[in-house]
């Protein structure tokens, strides 16, 4: 929790000290019931030689203006107690190691998630600590009260805030996808191709976030960004290959096949060896959690493209060269009438 002046910008005031303790013990009193449990603060903090890590700083509040308080460290001559005053208060101005000013103080209630059930007991208490403090109206201080959970929670409404915007996303790459793999010829134009483009990209993030989850990766709101990604390059993939595709013309679809395969399968798996191995990296970096369950889900869903492109799309990409073999439509797989003696296949200089 922040504590600020509501007049100024100094804490230094012991009318502010004296609310901001009184705060803290009414949060201490705060009780919650888990499992048929009651939980205090008492019961649920976290231990040091057998105390509470609680916010005993602010006992200095009776002699504020007649003892110098040193800074970072503040060792009180009456109880003999040191108080880590550079932990507690924010904005500091000091001259020679003595404190001169600051203008926020920071209140903290560290909890013992030693075990599950007291790690959902703590969440359950910090939310009702949160609501009481920020609910109160006080006479000379503000209050701002955050959680360990608030960050996630603040992620998580914000993406969600997005998700109706998701659909308007795919419909406009889908359309995008469909009109470059469109041409003049509609024996030629290979529209459900990109169709199957979006559609394996897809499949690849659910594929990656089902594997993730069963492999007891945690779940995290940001990592429905990698959606986005593993779209764009699933798609990217899907030009290569249409590309590459439409290089062999003048073959049969098994020579076509394997032509395209030599072309498109080497720049593919050079590319996705390249991300595959970025987002390793990331998830291999100790100390940020976040980056490390982000990068395994979107090294997942590209490793997923990579094997679904070259399966799945390259077996529809050979049921389209066989309807292209055979001179029907694109869309609607009848057979498109060309000039007397000369068939699609032999336009294109098949035999």
């Amino acid at each position: 929790m922040t504590v600020l002046p509501k007049v100024g910008n100094d804490i230094f005031n012991k009318e502010i000290w004296t609310e901001a303790s009184r705060l803290v013990q009414a949060i201490a009193k705060i009780q919650v019931m888990h499992d048929e449990t009651l939980y205090t603060w008492e019961t649920l903090c976290a231990r040091f030689n057998g105390v509470c890590i609680d916010n005993s700083f602010l006992e200095l509040k009776d002699v504020l203006g007649s003892v110098n308080l040193t800074y970072p460290l503040m060792k009180s001559l009456e109880n003999n107690k040191t108080y880590p005053l550079v932990a507690h208060i924010g904005g500091t101005v000091v001259q020679n190691g003595i404190l001169i000013r600051g203008s926020a103080l920071k209140l903290t209630f560290i909890l013992d998630r030693a075990t599950p059930r007291r790690t959902k007991a703590g969440e359950i208490w910090t939310e009702v600590a949160k609501m009481y403090a920020n609910s109160i109206q006080f006479i000379h201080i503000k209050v701002y009260a955050i959680t360990d959970q608030s960050i996630q929670r603040e992620l998580s409404l914000n993406i969600d805030s997005v998700v109706d915007k998701v659909p308007i996303t795919v419909i406009l790459v889908l359309a995008f996808s469909v009109y470059n793999c469109l041409s003049t010829d509609w024996v030629r134009s290979k529209p459900f191709m990109g169709v199957l483009g979006l559609a394996v990209s897809i499949l690849s993030g659910l594929s990656a976030y089902g594997l993730a989850l069963y492999c007891g990766l945690k779940w995290q709101a940001i990592n429905l960004v990698s959606i986005f990604l593993l779209i764009g390059i699933g798609v990217d993939d899907t030009f290569v290959m249409l590309s590459s595709w439409w290089r062999t013309e003048g073959n049969d679809v098994v020579t076509r096949m394997s032509l395209t395969y030599q072309d498109a399968a080497v720049s593919i798996t050079i590319t996705s060896i390249t991300n595959i191995i970025s987002f390793l990296i990331g998830a291999l970096m100790p100390g940020f959690p976040c980056v490390e369950i982000f990068c395994w889900y979107t090294g997942l869903g590209l490793l997923f493209i990579y094997f679904w492109t070259l399966t799945i799309f390259g077996g529809f990409l050979t049921l389209a060269g066989r309807l292209e073999l055979a001179n029907r439509h694109c869309v609607l797989f009848i057979k498109v009438r060309m000039g007397p003696g000369k068939s699609q296949a032999k336009r294109h200089g098949q035999p």
